[in-house]
C-alpha cells in the first residue's frame, strides 16, 4: 500500500493558487477529446485503510445512493469483476488504483 492522502481537514481547498494546473489539465484532455471522461478529484482520506483493503463504490440505483467503503482487495478479486474508476498519478508516471466500482461477477451491471 502506498502512502495514504492527507485527512480531509488538513487538505486545502481548491483555490487560485490551483487555477493553472487546472487549465493545463483541461487543455490536455480536451486536445485528446476527453473532457466528458476524465475529470479531477480532490485526493483525502477519512481514515487509514490496511495494507490489503481498497475503496470500493457500490450503487443503489432504486434509493438513489452510492457508498463508498473499504474492502479486501481478495474478497473483492473473488466476488466481483470492479471497475476501476479513480487513480492517483504517481511521480514514476504509473497510477494507483484509488477507488474501484463494484461489479458482480457475470454482470454488465454495477449495482449490488
Amino acid at each position: 500500500m502506498s502512502e495514504q492522502p492527507e485527512r480531509i481537514d488538513a487538505v486545502e481547498s481548491l483555490g487560485p493558487r490551483d487555477e493553472a494546473v487546472i487549465e493545463q489539465v483541461r487543455k490536455v484532455l480536451e486536445e485528446n477529446d476527453a473532457l466528458d471522461r476524465f475529470g479531477i478529484t480532490l485526493l483525502h482520506s477519512h481514515f487509514d485503510l490496511g495494507d490489503d483493503e481498497v475503496l470500493v463504490e457500490t450503487v443503489d440505483a432504486e434509493a438513489r445512493t452510492l457508498t463508498i467503503r473499504p474492502e479486501s482487495k481478495a474478497k473483492l478479486d473473488a466476488e466481483a469483476d470492479p471497475v476501476v474508476t479513480s487513480w492517483r498519478l504517481r511521480a514514476d508516471g504509473s497510477l494507483e488504483d484509488v477507488i474501484y466500482c463494484y461489479r458482480p461477477k457475470g454482470s454488465d451491471f454495477h449495482m449490488i
